[in-house]
């Protein structure tokens, strides 16, 4: 559960740097319901550095590490509730995810994670990304 939880993360992380960048808030709702980060900082011993250090693992594993430095962490307490929230550049590069021996290419469409087939993602890549 948590690799797959992990490659969610990723991919949406992936989808924001292939686009302008933006902001991921972890434990809210799609509702802007305040649901907290405590179910997953009781798996990592309660510790927001370790929740920094997993998520930085997540980027390195599905993205690459040099895609690291396009994501900065911030956490907030909001109803009493710890929440993290995710600022992402746009990447200077095309970002792909890599899992299970392949490489996926996603971009953020209204308020969605979308897929792009090789020919979607090479017109996509000339169209963002001109001077590669």
């Amino acid at each position: 559960e948590k690799s797959l939880l992990g490659m969610i993360v990723a991919r949406t992380i992936s989808c924001f740097m292939n686009s302008d960048g933006g902001v991921i808030l972890i434990g809210v709702g799609d509702d802007k319901k305040i649901l907290g980060l405590e179910n997953d900082l009781a798996q990592l011993d309660g510790s927001t550095d370790n929740f920094e250090l997993h998520l930085t693992n997540t980027i390195n594993k599905y993205l690459g590490k040099i895609k690291g430095p396009l994501v900065r962490i911030r956490f907030h307490k909001i109803e009493d509730k710890q929440i993290a929230a995710l600022i992402v550049k746009g990447s200077p590069r095309p970002v792909y995810l890599k899992s299970a021996g392949k490489s996926e290419f996603y971009i953020r469409s209204s308020n969605s994670c979308q897929p792009l087939d090789v020919s979607e993602a090479t017109e996509y890549i000339r169209d963002h990304w001109p001077d590669l």
